[in-house]
């Protein structure tokens, strides 16, 4: 007589009773109930140690504040005898070894669902409920039971849900014109909640932002970097430990460090951690009660030959014919002064070039410009730098223009 043992449920094959096969077995009444019974295994991540509530398919009661990803790792069986081990006392799978393994890793989206592309990572979108009711129907769906059947085969499911930690150490603030070179200054910053933040002591125009997260981040395994923006995530370049940031503004960015299992080839996550970056304004200059002299240089804003001018029948003619009609507008005092990084304007219309001489084609005047055809006197602004971005020749701006007169025709 041969029993099978399935929660307290005892199935007995003797005598007449016709023999159960494996596929029987399976898809027999008691076996369903197992099945459902025997729900997702999960290891939890999270950093503040919350249990999260397995489900048969899905987890429930995720947090609708929080990020997560998914790491699945499954095994294969295949012999029978395996099988109906497994079946009968699940923790026998310890004890057999499988005919194949690996995983994956999942992103969890805003509906809940699972995405292998990381940029769909999102906050899943909480349903119209005040909490604690609304969190009790957020939940990660998509997901396998623990034990499932393909043909002749068992599949063993596990899952580990991470949320992510705040990412904790020292990093440096750089305010610079260019990434940050051995020997740069910056200012020193730690954090131990995930939150760093800087307050430039000067204006922040014409410089960019650079973080360099020495000591938060020593592990040399692969890492992604995600910067969560209003349109959702986006990959963004993480070389020699420097991050590359926004302007003004409050930025988070998750990391994701993983590593490949040698066992079965598939990736496994070793951290997820979130840092948000928070870069605020210039400090505004205090009245300390007594007269400070300026930097002090001589009057080297842009300067133009003369005005230009135009004959409308010339812009005219260049149209019919389908020809250019260029006008070259250069700064004469550009070399001689250091001046660069230009910006040529005709009211709210910038044009496209950085250098100290740019051509007008009057003939086809890009869009936002074409008032410049109308007869009457025109101004074109041009703003240039000067100086190296150092406390010896710090940036100073200068404006100038030049006129462009289209006769009457």
């Amino acid at each position: 007589m041969m029993v099978f043992s399935v929660l307290g449920v005892v199935i007995l094959l003797a005598g007449c009773i016709e023999p159960i096969d494996f596929e029987g077995f399976y898809e027999s009444k008691e076996m369903k109930e197992y099945r459902v019974f025997n729900r997702i295994e999960l290891e939890n991540k999270t950093y503040d140690d919350e249990k999260l509530q397995p489900g048969n398919g899905r987890i429930l009661d995720i947090k609708s504040d929080r990020y997560y990803v998914v790491e699945e790792s499954y095994k294969v069986y295949e012999d029978e005898d395996d099988i109906l081990d497994i079946l009968i006392n699940d923790d026998s799978v310890n004890n057999i070894n499988p005919t194949d393994s690996g995983g994956s890793i999942w992103y969890v989206n805003k509906d809940g669902e699972l995405s292998s592309v990381s940029t769909d990572i999102s906050m899943v979108n909480a349903p119209d409920l005040e909490p604690p009711e609304k969190e009790r129907l957020l939940e990660i769906k998509g997901l396998d039971n623990k034990f499932s059947k393909n043909n002749n085969q068992i599949i063993n499911k596990t899952y580990k849900i991470w949320s992510p930690a705040p990412l904790i150490g020292s990093m440096t603030f750089y305010k610079l014109t260019a990434p940050p070179s051995p020997g740069d200054s910056g200012g020193t910053s730690a954090t131990s909640n995930g939150t760093v933040s800087y307050t430039p002591a000067e204006p922040i125009e014409g410089f960019s932002f650079y973080l360099d997260l020495n000591t938060a981040i020593t592990s040399g395994n692969t890492l992604a970097v995600l910067k969560i923006t209003t349109a959702g995530a986006v990959i963004v370049s993480f070389n020699n430990k420097i991050l590359v940031l926004d302007g003004e503004g409050t930025t988070e960015y998750l990391f994701i460090e993983t590593k490949t299992n040698t066992v079965t080839s598939a990736d496994e996550i070793v951290s997820f951690k979130s840092l948000k970056v928070i870069i605020a304004g210039a400090k505004p200059l205090r009245d300390l009660g007594f007269n400070l002299t300026p930097y002090a240089t001589d009057n080297i804003s842009p300067e133009f030959a003369g005005a230009i001018t135009i004959d409308p029948m010339a812009i005219a003619g260049a149209k019919a014919a389908g020809t250019a009609l260029d006008q070259v507008f250069t700064v004469t005092n550009a070399a001689a002064n250091g001046l660069s990084e230009f910006e040529w304007k005709y009211g709210e219309y910038t044009f496209t070039g950085t250098n100290a001489s740019i051509t007008i084609n009057f003939a086809n005047l890009p869009a936002g410009a074409e008032g410049l055809e109308t007869t009457g006197t025109h101004k074109i602004d041009v703003k240039a730098r000067s100086g190296s971005g150092t406390a010896a020749s710090p940036y100073m701006y200068w404006y100038g223009h030049v006129n462009i007169i289209i006769n009457d025709p």
